[in-house]
């Protein structure tokens, strides 16, 4: 089981200036939990991968009740998304995130956590996760769909979430980001698509000819397909909460592939 002992000062200050404010304690009864507790807490069980109730008792440490909770809320009113958007612009800032290459790729999570899955309306199914990535295979977003969703359609959504910093980079740069993804993403209506986003597709043909340029190219695209396999590899190993969706809610999982991207760049802007 991987160990965390909370997140250290360096990586606090990173983020708690992009929470909100703390509610004020209404009447009688214990005061608000420290934000910094909350966060130890869903860290603590995305990268232990344990159970919520299991979480350890101390100073640094929320209850079970609290941490599931405000990630929950956190979730539902965009502010783990804000934080992860405000997290990005950080790292492009800084040179961490080449935009001149994107690429996609999607892996399952079967699903244990029992109950219904209400924003897909059926029982005891995994679900897929879509993956966005720089062309070192940083993390940058993320989408979800049920195992049988269409995987050409979360390209749109995965690049709306960072349509602001690709808009940055072409008005910086000048350049066209390039858009990498193999042969199961292959359709005309995507390439159109991106090709009016200002995106240049790179996506090879499912039928290739026997001296097909687009055969070339599948094989150059499988050749870098490593760098956002591991990207999923090492959230899957870092973050062993997301090897398998436990919770029955679909909100909460989508909290915690948030919070595990959120996770990655706290460390990566704190080293």
């Amino acid at each position: 089981m991987g160990r965390f002992e909370g997140l250290n000062d360096m990586q606090w200050t990173v983020i708690k200036g992009l929470l909100p404010d703390a509610p004020k304690k209404r009447g009688k009864g214990y005061p608000h939990t420290p934000w910094r507790k909350v966060c130890n807490s869903i860290f603590w069980v995305l990268i232990t991968g344990s159970r919520w109730f299991d979480i350890p008792r101390g100073g640094q440490w929320a209850s079970k009740s609290s941490a599931h909770r405000w990630l929950g809320v956190w979730q539902e009113d965009g502010t783990l998304e804000r934080v992860l958007s405000s997290l990005r612009e950080v790292a492009f800032l800084e040179g961490q995130i080449d935009w001149e290459r994107l690429a996609v790729d999607g892996f399952f999570s079967p699903g244990k956590g029992g109950g219904e899955l209400v924003d897909y309306g059926y029982k005891g199914k995994g679900v897929t996760t879509h993956l966005l990535v720089d062309s070192e295979g940083n993390p940058i977003a993320f989408e979800v769909t049920s195992a049988k969703g269409d995987e050409r359609l979360q390209v749109g959504p995965l690049l709306d979430r960072v349509e602001q910093q690709l808009c940055a980079f072409r008005k910086e740069t000048g350049l066209i980001p390039i858009f990498e993804a193999d042969k199961g993403y292959d359709a005309e209506a995507l390439r159109n698509k991106l090709l009016k986003r200002k995106i240049y597709p790179l996506i090879p043909r499912r039928r290739l000819g026997k001296n097909s340029a687009d055969k070339k190219l599948a094989s150059w695209i499988e050749k870098r397909r490593w760098q956002v396999e591991r990207a999923i590899s090492w959230l899957q190993r870092k973050f062993r909460r997301l090897t398998v969706r436990w919770e029955r809610k679909i909100l909460y999982w989508k909290g915690l592939l948030n919070c595990g991207l959120i996770k990655f760049w706290i460390d990566r802007l704190v080293i």
